[in-house]
């Protein structure tokens, strides 16, 4: 048994894919976003962003782990809204 598990545990395997990560993300082209696209996304959230994006959602969803459905929020939005966007 001790003979086994020396042997096991001996040597390690070098790891083939070493680099590869780094060398995926060097070479990565995406798209960038334009002065004006990064100033529409930087700030906060207003109320009726929120609720276009809480009305795009998929019905009989939780948009969140609270697990209340996309539903539940909009029939309740006049009072759970401003509260959500706070």
């Amino acid at each position: 048994c001790s003979k086994h598990f020396s042997e096991l545990y001996k040597t390690k395997q070098k790891d083939t894919n070493e680099g590869k990560l780094e060398q995926f993300f060097d070479n990565l082209s995406a798209p960038k976003l334009t002065d004006s696209e990064k100033e529409s996304c930087d700030g906060p959230i207003s109320y009726d962003e929120c609720l276009a994006a809480l009305k795009s959602m998929a019905n009989n969803k939780a948009p969140g782990p609270s697990g209340f459905t996309k539903e539940f929020f909009i029939s309740f939005w006049d009072t759970l809204g401003p509260h959500i966007v706070d």
